[in-house]
């Protein structure tokens, strides 16, 4: 089978969980027989680069993509993000209507002299671009949030959102009508997009999957055995440079304030006696760089092989997303090395874990979180049970494999 995977962003340029499992995808593909061809911006240079690996094909083109990739460039976003969500959201939104007509300009380039049995995007903007291609290929749209059907994650003063509107917008934006109906007939268009003009689409969880208007096919997303340490604990502490640390909590997101952000500043205030790693990046990383607690350790952005060692170094693992689509990579790859994870409750979790057995679940409040961090911290035999529970559930839940093969299983049903 010949695929096409039209990509925002491929390794070794990385926004989030999204391109770090679509490069699993993509090399089980090829291990698998199938020939693959990944059509993603350069971020690097303003140069069409074309690299070519046996069944892999990886076009390169020149972007503006890459100016919004610099530091630079994700500083003035964070300071943008901080003074107004809306003012981001009305940015962002026009960022991305030029980045669709930059990849959908040159995938219709590559069209011309190639044939594809399947083509599939891997998130938004690509779906977009999916939307708009007249091919005879067989078209699939990835979806792995609600960012389709809402801007805010369906969550309007600080609840659950049944439904988007004008008046749902202005409320849960913080703004005006105007500002309100420029942001909702973006949605609507990116809606419209979706339903009309593709008819298969593949969701990560059955939240999703429920909540995007189509039928799609949940198929989760896989994880790379490449994420679990070959160290113990005591190695991988040493190398972690935190043996001297007690209670270590460990917190690796985009610093967004839905996915906790802020709520971890508060922790690390409010009890000292634990021990508070923050790894990654995003609008709110000067917060961290900033801070001044001595119970609060901020690495930054780490690469894989970085980061599982402290997967394995760390004592308990926090997901704090307010987040209403379940839970990203990360708690997964925490799980895959036996660490206990406390995690707010969010919908869709029943996908992750069974509460007290796989994870701990709480109400997104600090005296809850401290009372449960304070049972897996006291109690050796609560996270070993977790820990031991948490490698037996995710070995062949997020097997790269089986996965990979559900994915072109349902190719061929297409």
């Amino acid at each position: 089978m010949k695929i096409l995977f039209l990509a925002e962003y491929y390794p070794p340029f990385i926004m989030g969980g999204a391109e770090i499992c679509l490069e699993s995808l993509v090399n089980e593909m090829i291990k698998q027989g199938h020939e693959v061809t990944v059509l993603t911006p350069n971020c690097k240079n303003n140069k069409d680069v074309i690299i070519n690996n046996d069944k892999l094909t990886i076009y390169r083109y020149k972007s503006i993509k890459r100016f919004t990739y610099k530091k630079k460039s994700k500083d003035v976003s964070a300071i943008v993000y901080q003074k107004s969500n809306v003012l981001f959201s009305l940015i962002l939104n026009q960022f991305v209507k030029v980045f669709t007509w930059e990849m959908l300009r040159e995938a219709k380039k590559l069209l011309k002299y190639e044939t594809f049995d399947i083509i599939h995007s891997n998130n938004v903007e690509s779906g977009l671009v999916l939307s708009k291609l007249k091919t005879t290929a067989k078209r699939v749209a990835h979806i792995r949030d609600l960012s389709f059907t809402c801007l805010n994650y369906r969550t309007r003063n600080n609840k659950y959102c049944d439904y988007c509107s004008m008046k749902h917008i202005s409320e849960c934006m913080e703004t005006n009508i105007f500002f309100a109906k420029l942001l909702y007939f973006d949605i609507l268009r990116r809606r419209l997009c979706a339903i009309l003009k593709i008819n298969n689409f593949i969701t990560i969880n059955k939240y999703v999957s429920d909540n995007i208007f189509v039928d799609s096919k949940v198929i989760n997303d896989p994880i790379s055995n490449k994420v679990i340490s070959k160290l113990t604990k005591f190695q991988a502490r040493k190398v972690c440079n935190i043996s001297n640390l007690k209670n270590v909590i460990l917190f690796v997101s985009s610093l967004t304030e839905i996915k906790g952000a802020l709520t971890v500043l508060k922790l690390a205030r409010t009890f000292p006696k634990y021990n508070f790693i923050v790894i990654g990046d995003g609008p709110l990383k000067n917060e961290f760089e900033n801070c001044n607690l001595n119970n609060l350790y901020y690495k930054g952005r780490l690469s894989l092989s970085e980061l599982r060692n402290y997967y394995k170094a760390c004592d308990v693992f926090l997901n704090l997303s307010t987040v209403h689509y379940g839970t990203g990579c990360v708690v997964v790859e925490a799980q895959m090395n036996g660490l206990p994870v406390l995690s707010t409750n969010v919908p869709k979790l029943d996908n992750v874990f069974i509460n007290n057995k796989t994870g701990i679940i709480v109400n997104n409040n600090i005296n809850d979180i401290n009372e449960a961090l304070f049972r897996l911290i006291n109690y050796k035999a609560l996270r070993d049970t977790i820990s031991k529970n948490s490698i037996e559930s995710t070995k062949d839940k997020y097997n790269i494999e089986i996965l990979c093969k559900e994915v072109i299983n349902y190719y061929d049903t297409l």
